[in-house]
């Protein structure tokens, strides 16, 4: 694990397959990972598609916060904290999806996909 922080319960995370990714959702990964990989700096780093219950900004940096409720992600974990039998991958973009059973569950097509509404570009359907 590197720097301080734990990694990620392997409950947070959704098994292969049991969450679709659309063509346009899988595209932004893509750029995202080569985004990630140019600074990098040789750790290597996995792509997660990455629910949080609540999120916030500050824009502009030192302002306010922003609340942004309940939402998906695109991050970069180091590859260590991520199980093997976590990672995916389509059309040679490798990736993980941190989403509780309880959420994907709960969405009526159990997909990510692009939502141009969204702050993150991303929405569980």
């Amino acid at each position: 694990m590197a720097g301080k922080f734990a990694p990620p319960s392997r409950s947070f995370f959704a098994p292969p397959g049991a969450v679709k990714i659309s063509q346009t959702a899988l595209e932004l990964a893509r750029e995202f990972a080569a985004q990630v990989e140019a600074g990098s700096q040789g750790r290597p780093q996995m792509i997660v598609f990455d629910w949080s219950d609540s999120r916030a900004v500050r824009q502009p940096l030192g302002g306010p916060w922003v609340d942004l409720g309940a939402g998906l992600d695109l991050a970069a974990y180091d590859l260590q904290d991520i199980s093997a039998d976590l990672i995916q991958e389509i059309d040679g973009v490798r990736f993980a999806v941190k989403i509780s059973r309880h959420i994907y569950e709960a969405s009526s097509l159990r997909l990510i996909d692009t939502d141009s509404e969204a702050r993150s570009g991303l929405t569980l359907r």
